[in-house]
C-alpha cells in the first residue's frame, strides 16, 4: 500500500506583515493546503495563508501555546524547535480542520466595503 503524502506546511516569521483584522504586526504566518469543490464537481486545490496576531488571536486556545512561546522566545531556533513544535502543530491542525467559510453574502459585503474604501 502506498504511503499517504503529507502536505507541506510553510511557517514564516513575519516581522513586517500586518494583521488584516487589526493592522497590528503578525507574529508569523503559515501556508496551509486548502481545497474546495466547485458546483460542477471539480476540486480546486491551493494554499491559504493564515497570520497569527497577538491581539486578534489571544482568545484562541489553539493559538495560546504559540503565542506563549513567542512571548518568551524571539524566534524559532535549533534549540527551541522541539519546544514550539507541539503547540505549533496543535494550532495548524485546528486551522486545517476548520477552514473559513465564505458565503455569497460575505463576498458581496466585502466587495461593497472595498468599493467604499474601507479595506
Amino acid at each position: 500500500m502506498p504511503s499517504e503524502r503529507i502536505p507541506e506546511i510553510q511557517v514564516e516569521s513575519t516581522g513586517e506583515l500586518i494583521c488584516h483584522r487589526c493592522c497590528g504586526s503578525l507574529v508569523l504566518t503559515v501556508r496551509i493546503p486548502h481545497s474546495f469543490t466547485r458546483a460542477d464537481g471539480h476540486v480546486v486545490s491551493g494554499h491559504r495563508a493564515v497570520g497569527l496576531c497577538v491581539r486578534c488571536d489571544r482568545d484562541d486556545v489553539t493559538a495560546a501555546g504559540v503565542l506563549a512561546f513567542f512571548t518568551v522566545h524571539e524566534a524559532i531556533t535549533e534549540d527551541t524547535v522541539h519546544d514550539v513544535g507541539p503547540v505549533l502543530a496543535e494550532w495548524i491542525n485546528h486551522l486545517a480542520a476548520h477552514p473559513p467559510a465564505c458565503t455569497d453574502t460575505d463576498l458581496d459585503e466585502e466587495i461593497q466595503r472595498w468599493q467604499a474604501g474601507e479595506l
